[in-house]
């Protein structure tokens, strides 16, 4: 038996020596995007008994890429049960749970990673994005300044950093991490594009379109800021840009978010001449080729609104909570481009009004309270859980307007926990408003945007919501039609300025004027007096509207 740990210890370094060239083999194949022959491959080193956790990671890549978010979830937990201190399988598993909204377990996860393998740049870069993600703005500064100090150009670093200091308002900061990227990488239109949203929501519209020709000068076939400019007041009148941009095909690009864009840009141009049946051929090209990208989600808004409607009803019946000192917090709910932006914008004239924008805080805070077992030390009212997150932005002594339109599906939760709360609901024509919803281009936030049909179940679906609520909280809901606003703004606002129980100033009816931040679509629109041009346009798009006006009918169908 003389030498026999010797011989061993040579035959086991032979067989890991070649274990590990089959998976740089495998891995090798995969970088060269040759997905079957590798997935052929991982699968013949799974199946003749070797555990290297790159394997089971580069398979939850893959299955992350079809959108098997639980399989690469489990391929990723396998990866660290072969050897706990792999690094990137926590790094992988801290993006996946932060896909699904898991935010607790994605902070786990990529602390690990960061714990395990601290001079990781894109770790911090992760856990910046999972802060954010739970508005903890100030906290995820500080991890994606890590990340910058350890990759100086590292360009989405810097993207994610000035979207942070857009979230707390801070825009000359944001506009200085901007130009410092610029001077790294002075010919990016990247970053010029990512310049005009600071300058957008920052009201300098100027400079804002200034950026986006610049963007446009740097790569002709920049998509996103064709249709950025495409929605600027008489763009259409600058022949150079509408000639820059009609002779771009956009059959011909490879992208199709790029073909979306240009699509869209296109129409906006046209509908701005007037040319409405052109634009609304290439409206239904981009929703279509849109939806072929984003899954419709109205079932699952339907059906959300419709079990919280119910779950509620019954805590109606409840005791009632004890509630903390009353502080006046407005909810503006309603569909997407219902005005509510506007009615912001008003209200925020009231020098006592901090505007908190579209953030989810209401759904963070629920969350919450939904994940904790009943009868839990930790158990907290979603008053107090709510007006923590909103004292990260307002003071207690001032007045907030929370935008975040899907509030409407929690209305049973937020008025049996805050009494005390306004809640004002906007709606205009529901087919002006799917209209405007179909034109508006929105990203993943709205993905039933894209189905005219599907935007009209929402519709019907929200406002019968509401209906309900309002007969449990008569007294917490206003409803304010938009299209009285634009065609009465002095009848509709002295209304609902004596339902707040403000005192009436004037300056409510000019919100141009009022000097704040913007960070919705509407950006544009709200910076212009109020007007009622956009009452009845659906009535140039009627035939386009069909499947919305089919929907809608057999919803009323005596109206």
């Amino acid at each position: 038996m003389k030498g026999f740990g010797k011989e061993f210890n040579q035959k086991e370094r032979k067989s890991n020596a070649s274990s590990i060239k089959k998976v740089d083999y495998a891995l090798g194949i995969h970088a060269k995007g040759d997905i079957k022959q590798a997935i052929i491959h991982y699968n013949q080193i799974i199946k003749s008994g070797i555990e290297d956790p790159r394997v089971y990671s580069a398979l939850g890549f893959i299955a992350l890429q079809n959108s098997e978010i639980e399989k690469a979830i489990k391929y990723n937990l396998k990866s660290i049960a072969i050897n706990p201190k792999y690094a990137p399988g926590y790094s992988n598993l801290g993006t996946l749970f932060c896909q699904i909204g898991d935010y607790k377990q994605a902070e786990k996860y990529i602390r690990e990673a960061i714990q395990i393998n601290p001079i990781v740049s894109r770790s911090f870069l992760t856990l910046s994005e999972i802060l954010s993600k739970q508005i903890e703005l100030n906290k995820a500064e500080k991890e994606i300044r890590k990340a910058i100090h350890l990759e100086p150009n590292l360009k989405e670093a810097y993207y994610i950093l000035s979207n942070i200091l857009m979230g707390k308002e801070d825009y000359n900061e944001a506009e200085k991490v901007i130009k410092n990227l610029i001077n790294i990488s002075p010919k990016s239109p990247e970053s010029y594009f990512q310049l005009h949203k600071i300058y957008s929501q920052a009201g300098k519209l100027g400079k804002a379109k200034d950026t986006l020709y610049k963007t446009i000068d740097l790569d002709s076939k920049f998509a996103l800021a064709y249709d950025s400019l495409s929605r600027f007041n008489d763009c259409e009148k600058d022949l150079n840009f509408v000639n820059k941009l009609f002779s771009i095909n956009s059959k011909e690009l490879e992208s199709n978010k790029d073909k979306v864009n240009i699509l869209f840009a296109k129409s906006n141009i046209l509908h701005r001449k007037k040319q409405y049946e052109e634009s609304a051929d290439l409206l239904i090209e981009a929703n279509s080729l849109k939806l072929n990208i984003y899954n419709s989600t109205a079932n699952q808004v339907i059906n959300v609104s419709k079990d919280y409607l119910i779950k509620t009803l019954e805590l109606n019946n409840k005791k009632k909570i004890e509630v903390e000192k009353a502080q006046e917090c407005i909810f503006i709910v309603g569909m997407p481009r219902s005005g509510s932006t506007l009615i912001e914008t008003i209200l925020n004239a009231n020098k006592k009004v901090i505007g908190m924008g579209e953030r989810p805080l209401i759904e963070i805070s629920l969350k919450k309270i939904l994940s904790l077992k009943e009868g839990s030390k930790n158990n907290k009212s979603l008053e107090k859980l709510y007006l923590h997150e909103r004292s990260k932005f307002v003071k207690s002594d001032h007045i907030s307007t929370d935008k975040y339109l899907h509030n409407y599906i929690y209305l049973g939760y937020i008025l049996n926990s805050i009494p005390y709360a306004k809640v004002i609901h906007c709606f205009r024509n529901p087919l002006d408003n799917i209209l405007s919803i179909y034109k508006a281009n929105f990203g993943e936030g709205i993905r039933f945007a894209s189905s005219l049909k599907d935007c009209a179940r929402v519709y019907i679906n929200h406002m019968k919501v509401i209906k309900e609520y309002q007969k449990r909280f008569p007294s917490n809901i206003y409803s304010l039609n938009y299209d009285s606003l634009v065609t009465e703004p002095s009848i509709e606002i002295k209304q609902l300025i004596q339902w707040l129980n403000w005192e009436w100033d004037q300056i409510y009816l000019t919100p141009q004027n009022v000097n704040r931040n913007i960070k919705t679509a509407s950006v544009v629109q709200v910076r212009s007096p109020i007007n009622s041009n956009s009452v009845n346009g659906w009535e140039r798009y009627q035939k386009m509207l069909k499947p919305a006006i089919d929907e809608l009918e057999r919803a009323h169908p005596t109206d």
